[in-house]
């Protein structure tokens, strides 16, 4: 598997998984599974080194890790749900108004 084929099996993941996230938040969360993949740690400062640009990569790893809109069970659930073949977040009933 080539670079580039994980990153696009990555983003049509993501894109599946989590469409009502804002594009730039899909893709810092691809770019940073996709370094987890090849550093193969969860030190943020390791993952940023991972990038070509230290500074602007830690920066951009700090906001998306401390992104309040962003839950982290919720998305947790959504792809435990997708890996056992359940609904995932497109499939859930909206509230009522929504």
């Amino acid at each position: 598997m080539t670079q580039h084929s994980l990153t696009t099996g990555l983003e049509q993941y993501i894109n599946t998984m989590l469409p009502e996230t804002h594009s730039h938040q899909r893709k810092a969360f691809r770019d940073f599974v996709a370094a987890l993949l090849v550093v193969r740690t969860c030190c943020q400062a390791t993952l940023a080194r991972s990038f070509a640009n230290f500074e602007a990569a830690s920066r951009r790893l700090t906001r998306w890790l401390h992104n309040p809109r962003l839950d982290p069970q919720d998305q947790a659930r959504t792809h435990a749900r997708a890996g056992r073949g359940g609904p995932t977040a497109t499939d859930r009933p909206r509230p009522c108004g929504a």
